[in-house]
This record gives C-alpha cells, structure tokens and sequence, in this order.
C-alpha cells in the first residue's frame, strides 16, 4: 500500500471489511442523529421552560410597577402573551419533538458500536464460523437495531452520507483518537482492553465526577432561591416595606421550578449512579484479565483465546446493560420533566383565561 493510500479514510481503501465500514458508517449517522435530535429536544424544553418563568415573572412586574403606565402596559402585555405562544409550543414539542427521539438515536448508535467490537473481536455471536457467515450476522443485527426507530421517533436531521460526510466522521474521530485505532484494523485483546475496557471506564469516571458536582452546586443554588423568597417577604414585614413586593416568593417559586426542569432536562444528578456501578464493573473485569496472566491456563493457547473472547463479551454485556438502564432512567425521568412542564403550561393558559372571564364580567357589571 502507498502511502498516498495509507493516508485516505478507511471508507475509501480498496481492501477495506466492506461490512464493517457499512456497520461505521451507520454508527456515525444514528450518532449524529442523536446529537441532533437532542439539541433540538433540549433547546424546546429550555424556550419552554423560559417562556413558563418569564410569564409568570412579568405577570408579578405588571403589579410591581401598576403606577409606572408604559412599563405596566408592556408587562401585562407579556404576561398575556407568552401563555399563548408557550401552549402552541407545547403541541410542537409533542408532535415533533418527542422525549424518545434522541434516547433511541443514542441507543442504537451505542448498540451498533458495541457489535462493531464484537465482530471485530470475533466474540459472542460471531466466535463461530466463516467470516461471510460473521457478515450475515452482523447484517442482520444491523437490520434489527435500525428497526427500533419508528415513525414517531424519527429525526430529519441534516445528515449527508456521502464520501465527504464519512471523510469528515473519520476525521473527527482521528483528531479526538489518543490510541491510534482507525476502527477498521484487527485488534489484540490488550489493544481492545485499552481502547474499549480502560477508554470506557475513564469516560465513566470523568462523566461521574462532572456530573456530581454539577448536581450538588445547582441543588446549592436552587435551595438558596426557594428560601430567599420567604426571607424577603419577612423583610418586608419587619421593616414596613411596600406591600406590593409580598408576592416576591411567587418569582421565586416560579425560578425555583425553572431551576429543577433545567436540571432534569439535562440529566443531571439522574444517571451518574448507572455510570459508576459500570465503571466499578469494567475496572473489576480489567483487573480480572491481569490476574488471569498469573494463571496456567494463559500459556494455553487455546484457553487463552476463549478467555479473550469471554472478557471481550463481558465487557460489551456491561456497556449493553448501562445503555438499557440510562434509556429507563433517562425516558422516566424527561417524562416526567414534561408531564410537569406541560401542565404548568396549561396552568399558565387557564389563569388567563381566569382573568379574561374576570375582566369581562367585570366589564358587564359596570355597564349594569
């Protein structure tokens, strides 16, 4: 091979796995999929979640600021207002922007992966046979996983497979690579280890540590917003202040809630609990392939090679696993987020209507 030809993508190489590009190739597009879809999930859930505070922060403006015209009649105005825009963006968000969308990109992209590694690995379902027959299996896998997205959960996002498409993809993974796999070559058992057991385990930690963090700062934050309500009303009252501002704790319910739905829509504090008992896991089978060095059987050949292919399944059984869980625990817990989010929508919309029908019968009572 020239090194001209060494150089290009993978995809582009005349002596390529066809099957295992084909497989690479679909990886990358339910992965894109999924990035987009959720950005597109996230930034509805994030203009919803504005719109339901802003609705009621000006509404308490609006009686704040009764004196001062102008300001009063844009406050009102806003107040009407944003309900109204809030439900139409309900029913978009129902329709086109549903909670399962981006989970089962994700899965599917994650499952496809996980068979990639063990088609190259030769494990599990493809241990036995001839490499057309591992083909087959993996094609039909790949038929199977593509089937878990149906209608209702599709995304059009903007997606080009095309030669450029897939040179950029191999690009981005060459620039983020620290182990040098260009996810076509064969692998070791100690390369696998490497890239797949350790790359995954540190990936765990990181996300773990992070998300900890971010989970207790913002729980720091929101309860310092729920109390600073009942503290400034008792402010008022001790030291005789405009009575207007007693509705300050209504603002500060109002962003406490914003507050929780922005955490649940980004998942913070729900799945770091998963990704920690997977990282435990995956630490505990890469000390057991140590401690298998010292074992007779590792200077057999052939018991080596089945404890590398039970190793490599045991890992991919418990990456399988931690997918299965974060989908349960992530599509309960943006469900639940959206019921409620939904419903404070519908709260906002019916308190308008509230005050239309009081405005108009007080209307009728003074033409009476």
């Amino acid at each position: 091979m020239t090194e001209e030809v060494a150089q290009l993508p993978p995809h582009r190489q005349a002596d390529v796995d066809r099957m295992l590009a084909r497989a690479w190739e679909l990886m990358f597009y339910y992965d894109h999929q999924a990035v987009e879809a959720r950005r597109t999930f996230n930034t509805s859930r994030y203009r919803l979640i504005a719109m339901t505070f802003a609705s009621t922060a000006t509404a308490v403006f609006a009686a704040w600021f009764i004196e001062v015209n102008w300001l009063y009649v844009v406050l009102t105005a806003l107040a009407f207002a944003l309900p109204i825009v809030a439900g139409a963006s309900v029913k978009i968000a129902q329709q086109f922007e549903r909670v399962s969308a981006w989970l089962k990109h994700r899965i599917v992209a994650e499952r496809i992966r996980s068979e990639i590694y063990l088609y190259r690995m030769r494990a599990k379902n493809y241990a036995e046979g001839e490499p057309h027959e591992a083909d087959n299996m993996l094609n039909a896998k790949l038929g199977e996983l593509q089937r878990m997205i149906d209608t209702d959960d599709f995304h059009a996002a903007n997606t080009r497979k095309d030669d450029q498409w897939l040179d950029n993809m191999y690009a981005e993974i060459a620039r983020d690579d620290k182990y040098g796999d260009n996810g076509h070559q064969q692998l070791s058992i100690e390369d696998y280890l490497r890239i797949r057991g350790e790359g995954q385990r540190d990936w765990y930690l990181k996300r773990v540590e992070r998300d900890y963090h971010l989970y207790r700062r913002l729980n720091v934050i929101s309860t310092f917003v729920q109390i600073s309500g009942s503290i400034f009303v008792a402010l008022i009252v001790l030291l005789g202040f405009d009575g207007r501002f007693i509705t300050f704790p209504t603002l500060t319910n109002a962003a406490s809630f914003a507050l929780a739905a922005y955490v649940n829509v980004r998942l913070t504090g729900q799945v770091y609990g998963v990704f920690n008992m997977t990282r435990r896991e995956l630490d505990t089978l890469l000390g057991e392939w140590e401690a298998f060095q010292n074992d007779p059987d590792a200077q057999d050949q052939q018991k080596r090679k089945a404890k590398e292919k039970e190793l490599v399944t045991r890992i991919e059984d418990t990456l399988s696993w931690e997918r299965e869980e974060w989908y349960r625990v992530a599509l309960q817990t943006l469900s639940a987020n959206d019921e409620n989010l939904f419903k404070a929508v519908e709260k906002l919309h019916k308190g308008r209507n509230s005050t239309d029908d009081d405005k108009d019968k007080a209307n009728e009572n003074n033409k009476s």
